[in-house]
């Protein structure tokens, strides 16, 4: 339902076509009059919205009465635009009858009061479409501003508008030039911003770091400080913002100085925290961002050392797919490394390798985790796990060919001594078939 749907009304018939008419008439007073009828029927909720489309209203309102040099007519042009906006089967229709230029020539306009607010609420719910977001990218310098001077609960709305404009590739190095990224560290850091604007914030910075033109002027935030800085908001133990910051962090690891940087600073311990938190979110984010750290064969001894390692052999059974995708594809990383492999073993990591290197549903996670099982496995201590596995499953074997029939007439004490000698001949005649195979057996 559009927003204002308090003031619903029932709609006459040929209300809409006669305003519609009078928009565009080239005349003041027609337009004003129309204006205010159009946006009194756009409060009306769904069905009034999708009429005022259907008989051409859009077109009107962003151009001729958006146009208007009346700052009244504006306004509620910008109010229609707002409130067409809320229903998002209309979305495609504005973006096609171009909409976001309006949008972009009202949000400069101070005045009448709350003007500004309700273009940015109207560009908030039109920048959910891709294409939308680098329509509004001219729109950025004059948030960047709005933001600096309004009051905390006028920000959230402008916070959101940012952040989805900074989902698109073509727009993130050149809102990083026009300060939206010193916008975003300002709330980061700021003292009084609630977790909810931070998270967006947030969320902005994640965006912009997909582009890795943009990866200097992160790190190099506040002489060279964006490091430690990223790291340190890591510590904010909020589900709004946590998942965002690790993404940051999977995103600025891309070389493996800035990679490194990261963990001098501490990201791991933080990394760990975000493991152990109950939202999945939060956790699946955090794989990602080990997994982006063990692309470094360095780090990878490190991971294993801060003990990341359990968390990623635990999260390998998870129910969620991506999840476990995640967590299967950092043990894979981890275990290339020499100094790691004993203790995959020692936690059982190499269980979930060979499951995953054999059903794995990703054509590329089931190589990766097969080659890592397969270097694993080569160590002794895994050739005497499987010698023991293969001498237990032959003891089974044999025992129950005569087990049935024996049972009855020995005693427990000699049924204890039978089963002991019994593992012992399979330990011993599969031992020996370990020493005579070669290592690709």
């Amino acid at each position: 339902m559009g927003a204002g749907s308090s003031g619903a009304r029932a709609t006459k018939k040929g209300e809409i076509e006669r305003a519609i008419a009078m928009g565009r008439s080239q005349l003041a007073k027609n337009q004003k009059q129309a204006a205010e009828k159009l946006e009194l029927i756009s409060r009306g909720g769904e069905e009034p919205c999708l009429k005022l489309a259907e008989e051409g209203a859009i077109s009107v309102v962003a151009g001729l009465l958006a146009e208007s040099k009346s700052g009244q007519v504006r306004f509620n042009s910008a109010k229609i635009l707002r409130n067409l906006a809320g229903n998002p089967q209309l979305l495609e229709q504005m973006l096609d009858e171009r909409v976001c230029p309006t949008l972009v020539s009202l949000v400069k306009f101070r005045k009448p009061s709350r003007m500004q607010e309700t273009v940015i609420e109207a560009m908030d719910k039109i920048a959910v479409l891709m294409d939308a977001k680098l329509e509004l990218l001219p729109a950025v310098p004059v948030l960047v501003e709005y933001l600096a001077r309004v009051e905390l609960e006028d920000q959230l709305r402008a916070l959101s508008t940012l952040a989805r404009i900074s989902q698109h590739g073509k727009c993130q190095y050149k809102m990083v030039k026009d300060g939206a990224l010193d916008t975003a560290f300002n709330v980061l850091l700021s003292e009084f911003h609630p977790n909810s604007h931070r998270g967006l914030a947030m969320k902005a910075v994640a965006e912009l770091c997909l582009n890795t033109a943009c990866h200097k002027y992160v790190t190099g935030y506040s002489n060279d400080k964006g490091i430690r800085i990223i790291v340190r908001l890591c510590q904010i133990q909020d589900v709004d913002v946590a998942p965002y910051a690790c993404k940051t962090v999977e995103r600025l690891a891309q070389d493996e100085d800035t990679a490194l940087d990261l963990v001098d600073e501490g990201v791991l311990a933080e990394l760990r925290w975000m493991l152990e938190h109950a939202e999945p979110i939060v956790n699946f984010t955090a794989l990602e961002a080990v997994g982006a750290l063990a692309e470094f064969f360095e780090l990878q001894r490190i991971l294993v050392e801060q003990k990341l390692l359990p968390f990623l052999i635990k999260f390998s059974s998870s129910p969620d797919q991506r999840m476990k995708q995640a967590a299967v594809r950092a043990l894979a990383l981890v275990s290339q490394h020499p100094v790691n492999r004993s203790r995959v073993i020692y936690n059982g990591g190499h269980e979930a390798l060979l499951y995953h290197g054999k059903f794995a549903a990703d054509k590329d996670l089931k190589g990766l985790a097969g080659d890592a099982a397969a270097e694993v496995l080569n160590l002794p201590a895994a050739k005497k796990k499987k010698t023991v596995i293969k001498a237990a499953q032959k003891f089974q074997e044999g025992l129950s060919d005569y087990v049935e029939e024996e049972d009855e007439e020995i005693s427990p004490a000699a049924k204890q001594w039978r089963n002991r000698q019994g593992l012992m001949n399979a330990l011993r005649k599969t031992g020996g078939e370990e020493e005579s195979s070669s290592d690709d057996d």
